[in-house]
């Protein structure tokens, strides 16, 4: 059947003899194979093009299981960008905090002329704590002798930044004024036992804190002497400075604590200070929570207890002092115009008690 086939196709006449006897027109027929021919070719086009195209999408398409960890990647990025933003602007905001809670208690020395009921011992070591991180962080900062000690020790980049060095610049400078407040507008003690707690003409310090800064000044001084004459390094008597001032930190709410306790009253201590205090060092803890969690490394608490414990301390502090001014002495405005009557009458009567004594002399 298949040779009979192949022998009735060979048979066939051909299209230039039909078109010889006049059964097809030559313009007909050359025409109907050309347009074939012409759908053919593009059916092949479109076939091929259908083919390529088919080949790049599967290669470029991923499979909907192999998208689910891109999609997923691209979430946890964005989360990791939104904790970073997050903690930029709390670390601006405590900036903003700590660089004005130095202000409320200047004012109110200024405002009160009296310093009674701040204590002296905070006021000291606010500025020595302040005066070695200025040191420290200038240094750091500025120069290239200490950045070199500091890479060939551990292998980085100190992260002290000009902001570093303003905040405490300008911290330092504060707690100067407040001290030479603390100098200007001293009144004479109640009692000798008040001596080391209330303002005098000549401030005095208590034991332990005259202790302190003597030791830390000292300290300073011989590790500069050896730092010249021995092999010791910069960065020794930077860390030293850095060790004073943790300490301080630790320290330096204490005598105003004790001293609110024995006057059971927080007049003279200003309120608006341990509120801006309080704000800075919450915001800073969670600042440094959102790093680590944005990093996905915790050892930015962990690796540094110092910087948060630090930290965990001042707030605690600053707890104290709230409940001191709003729950167990809140009638400071009553107890503050009293103080002031006092210094006024005591100021009058010595006055008025020296000129006879004077007069008396004098006959």
């Amino acid at each position: 059947m298949l040779d009979s086939l192949k022998t009735h196709i060979a048979a066939r006449p051909a299209a230039d003899d039909l078109v010889q006897h006049n059964i097809l027109k030559g313009s007909s027929a050359d025409g109907h194979v050309q347009a074939v021919q012409e759908e053919i070719k593009l059916a092949q086009v479109k076939s091929n093009l259908n083919r390529k195209l088919s080949e790049v999408l599967a290669i470029w398409t991923p499979h909907p299981k192999r998208l689910r960890p891109l999609t997923g990647g691209l979430q946890r990025k964005t989360e990791k960008e939104l904790l970073e933003t997050e903690a930029n602007r709390l670390a601006q905001t405590y900036f903003v905090a700590w660089s004005l809670s130095f202000y409320p208690q200047a004012i109110l020395n200024w405002q009160r002329k009296s310093v009674r009921g701040l204590s002296l011992d905070f006021v000291y070591l606010n500025v020595l704590g302040f005066l070695c991180y200025t040191f420290y962080n200038a240094y750091f900062y500025a120069s290239p002798l200490a950045r070199k000690q500091y890479r060939e020790r551990w292998g980085s980049d100190n992260v002290v930044q000009l902001n570093d060095l303003g905040f405490a610049v300008h911290a330092l400078c504060i707690s100067l004024v407040t001290l030479i407040q603390t100098i200007i507008y001293a009144d004479p003690p109640a009692t000798p036992a008040d001596s080391a707690w209330i303002g005098l003409r000549r401030p005095q310090l208590s034991g332990w804190a005259s202790a302190y800064i003597g030791a830390s000044l000292f300290g300073a001084a011989l590790l500069f002497a050896e730092m010249y004459l021995g092999p010791l390094q910069l960065i020794d008597l930077l860390y030293f400075l850095s060790l004073v001032k943790m300490g301080v930190t630790l320290i330096k709410y204490a005598p105003q604590a004790v001293l609110n306790a024995r006057l059971r009253s927080t007049v003279g201590w200003s309120i608006g200070n341990v509120l801006l205090d309080f704000t800075g060092g919450v915001l800073s803890i969670a600042q440094l929570l959102l790093d680590s969690a944005a990093s996905g490394d915790w050892t930015g608490v962990t690796g540094n207890p110092v910087k948060f414990g630090l930290g965990l301390v001042s707030v605690l502090f600053d707890i104290v002092f709230l409940v001191q001014h709003y729950m167990l002495y809140p009638g400071s405005s009553a107890h503050d115009a009293e103080l002031s009557v006092d210094a006024d009458t005591e100021r009058q009567t010595g006055a008025g008690e020296r000129q006879p004594l004077l007069q008396s002399a004098e006959e």
